[in-house]
């Protein structure tokens, strides 16, 4: 496979923080996961990490370099769901990546991969990806598989090919590591538990895509205007780069947007009409919904509250969300406190001020009074009873009969209230969803051998 062409051209410094990051975990042999917010540049990322070599020997891990072997891996659509699958899918993938290794490993791959490229048989794939990697081991190598759009994989995997992947590892734990990309935290995957140990081993390292820096920007403004003789005033430029909030997506369409106006606009227009076009408003609308509905709350709070100096007032835990975004690269702290970085996000959200029923679900230490966004929620007697049970248990699967004996404990037949736990249940979302058919809070669940219900306090992202 040849690497993409597009990366090539991207600058040496291109997300050095993130880079710079990503490098200490190769060099270290940490697995982990990248997350980003949609159009904030995770794949750009991953293949900048997987085909710039170069910029990885010469800024990053300079003599290490000869001894780290980055190889990404696509598990997002295999045609079958097994774990015979999936190791022929990381065999072809060291085959395509074989001309960046020394002559003698090249061959080693290339004999593995035709041997086994059209095995069936679990045991041989795994007999010739373990041989494979024993000829990185000999050679003192640390290899770093790259699976990006992780999210799409387990949603099909099942529990055995992620136990094949934490038994991979551990078998060479001295040599081997995994990178994963995904648009959300892994605690938000459908089905977490059958991660079973590859869990923590993803989870315990987290590096989030922020906003790009001004040179950054600049380069991705530059790019969209590639074909075109004319370009931004000074002013323009810098209105384009307050807009986006260095904002990978927002940058490429207000440039691509400007370039269609004759005649140009004034300034002060430029956001009442991004947000009246449709393909602005889906972008920002899919910004908005990969947040958490405790994350919104938080910027919706800002502006509100003035302090004694003009600046913006937030609360303790509102403080610990806006800290959290930005590191996701929402928003930042002034003078003038909290700021979203990108005005036309900004503007959005503005808008979205009369979203009801959002906020993080807490329950009142002495009075047990359950809160959203420190509003009580006015609940009858059994369904206050459900919800305080699944809030000091959360995230956790909870079966239909484990929550029907916790509200019904003396039924001694609990299959005859599962219609009761369902209307219990839509009640509950009816006080608590921005769109109780769409919930975020109060999760449905289902596998293959049970179901039931699981809560997220913060309200999940979409």
């Amino acid at each position: 496979m040849v690497s993409p062409k597009a990366v090539q051209n991207y600058p040496e410094t291109y997300r050095s923080r993130e880079v710079n990051i990503l490098s200490k975990w190769l060099l270290s042999g940490i697995s982990g996961t990248v997350i980003s917010l949609p159009g904030a540049g995770r794949n750009n990322l991953l293949n900048f990490l997987c085909y710039r070599p170069d910029v990885l020997q010469v800024h990053y891990l300079e003599a290490e370099a000869t001894r780290i072997v980055v190889v990404p891996v696509d598990l997002s659509n295999l045609p079958e769901n097994s774990p015979v699958t999936m190791y022929r899918a990381i065999l072809r993938a060291f085959y395509w990546q074989r001309h960046r290794l020394p002559s003698h490993l090249q061959d080693h791959v290339t004999s593995i991969y035709a041997e086994n490229r059209g095995t069936r048989d679990p045991f041989i794939a795994q007999t010739g990806l373990y041989e494979l990697l024993l000829g990185f081991q000999k050679e003192a190598l640390q290899v770093t598989l790259v699976f990006n759009r992780f999210e799409q994989f387990a949603a099909e995997a099942n529990g055995r090919m992620f136990t094949t992947l934490r038994s991979l590892r551990d078998t060479f734990k001295e040599i081997l590591a995994y990178i994963v990309g995904m648009h959300r935290e892994i605690i938000y995957l459908p089905n977490r538990e059958a991660l079973g140990e590859l869990y923590p081993l993803l989870d315990n390292n987290v590096c989030w895509i922020s906003a790009m820096n001004d040179s950054d920007s600049r380069w991705v403004i530059e790019q969209a205007l590639y074909r075109v003789a004319e370009r931004p005033s000074p002013g323009e430029l810098n209105h384009i780069l307050a807009l986006s909030g260095g904002l990978p997506v927002l940058l490429r369409f207000i440039t691509s947007w400007w370039v269609k106006q004759s005649p140009k606009p004034p300034l002060e227009s430029w956001t009442e009409q991004l947000l009246s076009t449709y393909l602005f408003d889906h972008r920002l609308k899919e910004l908005w919904q990969g947040l958490t509905q405790e994350e919104k709350s938080a910027l919706l709070a800002l502006g509100k509250t003035k302090g004694r100096r003009g600046e913006t007032a937030v609360s303790p835990p509102e403080e610990r969300i806006l800290q959290q975004l930005a590191v996701k690269g929402v928003c930042h702290k002034s003078s003038q406190g909290w700021q979203i970085n990108s005005l036309l996000w900004a503007a959005y959200i503005h808008l979205q001020k009369e979203e009801k029923q959002i906020g993080k679900l807490t329950q009142h230490e002495k009075s047990d009074l359950i809160l959203q966004a420190s509003e009580p929620v006015k609940l009858a007697p059994q369904e206050a009873t459900l919800l305080s049970f699944l809030l000091k248990h959360p995230y956790e699967r909870h079966t239909y009969e484990t929550l029907i004996l916790m509200v019904w404990a003396n039924d001694h037949d609990p299959i005859s209230q599962k219609q009761s736990l369902h209307q219990l249940i839509r009640a509950i979302r009816l006080k608590i969803e921005p769109n109780p058919s769409e919930p975020l809070y109060l999760i449905t669940w289902r596998d293959q051998d049970d179901a039931g219900y699981q809560l997220f306090p913060e309200g999940q992202p979409l």
